[in-house]
């Protein structure tokens, strides 16, 4: 799958860098496995269980915490030990880190926690890997992606017979002052180049609700599109979510215990959820589409290069034959990758990318563009095993979800991105 990228001192007890993960050899040896240069562990099948049962659950919270807050920290971690996905381990992690760990960014307050905590943490993060590697060769068995592309797959797109796509959460939000100079003047560049346009404001598979706001974190209720049917259940449990929120960021930490049985429908994500929706659009389009153009509501063509056809330009990088899917790639320091411009074609391996970009939707802490950067290292890494490689055996993974401070350690997982 051809890809293209374009472009204090006063707590005296434990003083730990937030990058000292980065030393682990793991890590260092780890992240840029998809070369085939680096070992590459091979997980038993029943990894990490064992350092997940040693762990006391009591010494998870502060030793001079309320007691009740032990059952919801035994909750959580209990159903650490039984899940036997990324999405329902990074559930109760994710929960688990953000109420009971270290003050966000700030460090343990005593040796003995902090050992509790990275104990468990290393755990879970490789029985996460593992779930995943795992997930990832059921894939490779049922996907057949060629860095060459069938007969098909060779054509070359046509501006003609490609479509300009824009997502947003809602048809309305197109129409608000601040984005319809924008929306005109995309559309009419789509006009001009013989382009179809297309503003796709849902439906969508999936409701969100925000719930409430901590640092970076949205807490969100969520529900499947068609799957209540009834207004007035739903409203009771949107108003039983937002009082349970409320009651966890206010430290009532004993009803974390209520968390474990709502996966289905309290999540946390790292950025606005009604980001993802370009995941669906750029689905609905594939189909019609000799390419899609993919386009955040806060990007703009320059006037002075109207004349300049996106499609011409992209197939033009390639003499042998287009590539699949392009993706901004973004300059040190600042992200992985960008996902306000995405271009993909109708090829397996595109359809591929996107089947594995939206399953990250349901992920907790996920975001558009964390998700896009894990996807992009997947894909890659199927294509790596094609040719004889290991691939990638998602070691970074662990970085999309927080550490025992409650932080997401995104700046690292984008230091260690191949």
């Amino acid at each position: 799958a051809r890809l293209v990228f374009h472009e204090d001192p006063a707590c005296p007890a434990v003083l730990e860098p937030y990058w000292l993960p980065l030393n682990w050899p793991e890590v260092r040896e780890g992240c840029q496995a998809t070369s085939g240069t680096a070992h590459v562990q091979s997980f038993p099948a029943n990894i990490s269980i064992k350092p997940l049962g040693l762990v006391n659950t009591g010494e998870l919270v502060k030793a001079q915490a309320p007691k009740s807050w032990l059952r919801g920290a035994h909750a959580l971690a209990r159903r650490l030990y039984n899940c036997t996905t990324v999405r329902s381990c990074s559930f109760s992690w994710s929960f688990l880190a953000i109420l009971f760990g270290a003050p966000t960014g700030q460090f343990f307050e005593t040796e003995k926690r902090r050992a509790v905590w990275e104990t468990l943490w290393n755990a879970v993060s490789k029985r996460m890997a593992y779930f995943r590697s795992m997930e990832l060769q059921g894939l490779k068995m049922t996907s057949s992606i060629s860095p060459f592309g069938g007969p098909q797959e060779r054509q070359a797109p046509a501006e003609s017979s490609s479509v300009l796509l824009l997502s947003a959460d809602r048809p309305g939000y197109f129409q608000q002052p601040f984005v319809l100079p924008f929306v005109r003047q995309l559309r009419c560049y789509a006009s001009k180049r013989g382009m179809r346009f297309a503003a796709d404001g849902g439906p969508w598979p999936l409701r969100h609700r925000t719930l409430g706001l901590t640092g970076n974190y949205f807490f969100v209720g969520r529900w499947r599109e068609g799957t209540t049917g009834n207004a007035a259940r739903e409203a009771r449990e949107e108003d039983y979510l937002r009082h349970l929120i409320g009651d966890l960021q206010r430290n009532k930490l004993s009803r974390a215990v209520e968390l474990a049985s709502l996966e289905g429908l309290v999540n946390i994500y790292f950025d606005e959820p009604e980001k993802q929706t370009k995941i669906w659009s750029i689905e609905r389009q594939l189909d019609n589409s000799s390419m899609v153009v993919y386009l955040d509501l806060d990007v703009t063509i320059r006037p002075d290069s109207l004349n300049w056809g996106l499609v011409p330009l992209l197939v033009s990088m390639h003499s042998r034959r287009a590539s699949d899917i392009f993706v901004r790639d973004s300059w040190p320091g600042t992200e992985c990758l960008n996902s306000g411009f995405i271009a993909v074609r109708p090829t397996r391996a595109a359809r591929l990318f996107l089947k594995l970009w939206r399953q990250k939707a349901w992920w907790p802490v996920s975001w558009d563009q964390s998700a896009l950067a894990e996807s992009v290292l997947e894909l890659i890494g199927l294509e790596m095993q094609q040719l004889g490689s290991p691939g990638y055996r998602s070691q970074c993974l662990r970085y999309l979800f927080p550490i025992p401070n409650g932080l997401v350690p995104y700046a690292m997982y984008c230091d260690l991105y191949p």
